[in-house]
């Protein structure tokens, strides 16, 4: 045994010796790349935290998951929580993404007892911004090498659009993570169905038989999961048999049942989680990636009524690859998908079918009654022009990133005459794409902000861009050259941002002159955070207690937030006003900075270029 000691401290040492240390870095030197390009964005973001003004759906969004936290603490001892899932439109999305991010700000704000509730969101939804870059350099790998994959890593990470996106949009980006995090696991899922590691297929002891004992400690635990089940669904039925009110009154009050059942949840739920952990470690590596890949869709699936379609499409690519164990991969896929999501969404629990296809229904067609501007003329919502989503996406995307994508796609059709290893995940990439672009372009659902609701449909650009990385690659050998080809690629999204800031999603590209020559021709700050910037400028200009006035309570609230001052809010225009609000603060959305209250001085105006986003207005 010291014999073993000796040699294993002698191996540690030799590992961490700086000559091995060099040797680790130079074998995981894109991976060591991956984590800078993270950091560094980090860095950024928690420097410039302060600058960003909240979104016009943030408020009611994260009322939304602290109702969705409560639900299940409602569930947990029993309690009623019909009520809560009344909430507007929201439970119509899933809350998977909100409830996960909730938790975790509870400890940031443990940790950080002074952590404002929007920063807080922001932090982690920039974090999931990040957790997007990880995954797209995972699946760019599929089709290209590791410095093309961490440029596109870097084309994603200087994308303005994405990056303000990230910031202040709880409800996109993070479907977009989960999409490209289905389909990460699902892809891999596949593969090791198709091509198991014999050595690794299942961890030592995983085959051992139970004993006697253990046998009978499992019976005993499924008896009582039993009792506990019987007892929650019947409205503790069993506990009041057992204690009933003539003999105990006391144990019978409804705190001694809110305890019960917050006991049999905890009895349950630790059951549950310890029987997870043995039976994954346990299993072999094709059951542990289907357990992962089938929680990781379910949980995409309880973000967003679209989430079966990264199901559909890792189905797709086992089917395409002809696996012989398909049927397997999609019954286990599935009924962990199925389960994981109905688990997560609590507005399926009474009937799971139907309002999941009610939900479908109204994001399909969501109420949204307002019009969209694109090139100069207003659009209903509901009767946008074909051509409004590929439009947008020819123009708020850097040129780079574009371009490299339009050629890395002609690369992957010439796959399609190959028998490339990396051909199927080239046809899923296409399929991801341009499936979902034609049917928008045929269907024409109601759209807003732009076309925010489809960036899940983004990433394969970026994996395509990294195929045509790797053939421009071949045909330019100079490093030189390499590296300011590079640099041009990048330059276009870091100038903009930098520009832009904390507007970064208000991007376009050259093709329509940058944003700064947009002026009234597309939407610009459609999420009103230029509401702060507006109140730290009212708040050194005015006098407590004055009057300003919205179109809005939305955007007051926006206001609210950033004022150092406490202000009378007023909305109109409305002639019921008793007097004349004493400033006006109108975002450029709708045109309201020119037609409401033309005769009020514009003050002051929050602008790039000749393109305004909000003004400030006083009365002459």
């Amino acid at each position: 045994m010291d014999k073993l000691r000796v040699e294993t401290s002698m191996v540690q040492q030799k590992m961490a010796s700086p000559k091995n240390l060099k040797l680790w870095f130079r074998q995981n030197i894109w991976e060591c790349l991956l984590a800078g390009l993270i950091l560094i964005s980090f860095g950024i973001f928690l420097f410039t935290l302060s600058d960003y003004g909240v979104s016009y759906d943030e408020p009611v969004f994260y009322v939304y998951a602290d109702r969705m936290i409560q639900v299940y603490k409602n569930m947990a001892v029993g309690e009623n929580f019909g009520t809560l899932l009344d909430f507007n439109e929201h439970p119509y999305y899933g809350p998977a993404y909100l409830i996960g991010g909730r938790i975790l700000i509870g400890i940031f704000q443990a940790v950080f007892s002074g952590l404002e509730i929007y920063n807080a969101w922001h932090i982690v939804n920039f974090l999931t911004f990040l957790l997007g870059a990880v995954l797209i350099f995972i699946l760019t790998r599929r089709v290209a090498s590791k410095p093309a994959s961490i440029i596109v890593v870097g084309l994603y990470l200087t994308q303005p659009l994405l990056w303000g996106h990230g910031v202040m949009n709880p409800k996109d980006i993070p479907f977009m993570a989960a999409f490209l995090a289905t389909m990460v696991t699902g892809l891999k899922m596949v593969d090791v169905f198709n091509h198991p590691d014999s050595g690794r297929e299942t961890r030592k002891g995983s085959r051992t038989q139970w004993s006697r004992k253990a046998r009978f400690g499992f019976i005993l635990v499924l008896f009582w999961v039993g009792i506990i089940l019987v007892d929650r669904f019947s409205e503790n039925f069993l506990a009041r048999l057992l204690f009933p009110t003539q003999f105990s009154g006391f144990t019978t009050t409804l705190l001694n049942f809110k305890i019960l059942n917050l006991v049999e949840f905890g009895f349950l739920t630790g059951i549950g989680l310890t029987g997870f952990i043995l039976f994954f470690r346990k299993s072999p590596a094709r059951i542990r990636w289907l357990i992962l890949a089938g929680v990781v869709s379910g949980l995409t699936v309880a973000n967003r009524v679209l989430g079966p379609a990264a199901a559909g499409l890792v189905l797709f690519y086992a089917f395409m690859q002809n696996s012989k164990k398909r049927w397997k991969i999609t019954f286990g896929f599935v009924g962990i998908t199925l389960l994981v999501a109905y688990a997560a969404w609590p507005f399926l629990w009474d009937k799971p079918i139907y309002r999941f296809f009610d939900s479908l229904r109204v994001m399909i067609a969501f109420p949204w009654i307002a019009t969209v501007r694109l090139d100069g003329i207003d659009f209903p919502a509901s009767d946008l022009p074909y051509y409004f989503f590929p439009k947008l996406l020819a123009i708020q995307f850097t040129l780079p990133l574009l371009l490299s994508a339009v050629a890395g796609t002609a690369v992957c059709l010439k796959w399609l005459r190959t028998k490339r290893q990396n051909r199927g995940t080239g046809v899923v990439l296409m399929v991801w794409f341009w499936l979902p672009m034609m049917a928008v372009m045929a269907v024409r659902p109601t759209l807003y902000d732009n076309f925010r609701q489809l960036l899940f449909i983004i990433p394969p650009l970026f994996a395509m861009a990294g195929v045509a990385v790797d053939e421009f690659a071949r045909w330019v050998k100079a490093p030189a050259f390499r590296i300011a080809l590079v640099g041009v690629g990048l330059l276009p999204g870091i100038i903009a941002g930098f520009w832009l800031h904390p507007y970064e999603y208000v991007y376009y590209n050259g093709l329509v002159g940058w944003t700064g020559s947009i002026e009234r021709r597309y939407e610009t700050d459609y999420w009103g955070t230029t509401m702060c910037e507006a109140a730290k400028y009212v708040s050194g200009q005015a006098q407590p207690g004055d009057t300003v006035l919205f179109t809005g309570p939305t955007l007051s609230q926006l206001f609210e937030r950033c004022a150092t001052l406490p202000f009378t809010y007023v909305f109109g225009p409305s002639e019921s006003l008793a007097e004349q609000p004493d400033v006006a603060v109108f975002w450029s959305r709708f045109d309201n900075d020119i037609v409401l209250y033309p005769d009020y001085d514009p003050v002051f105006t929050i602008r790039r270029g000749r393109t305004v986003f909000a003004v400030v207005k006083v009365m002459p």
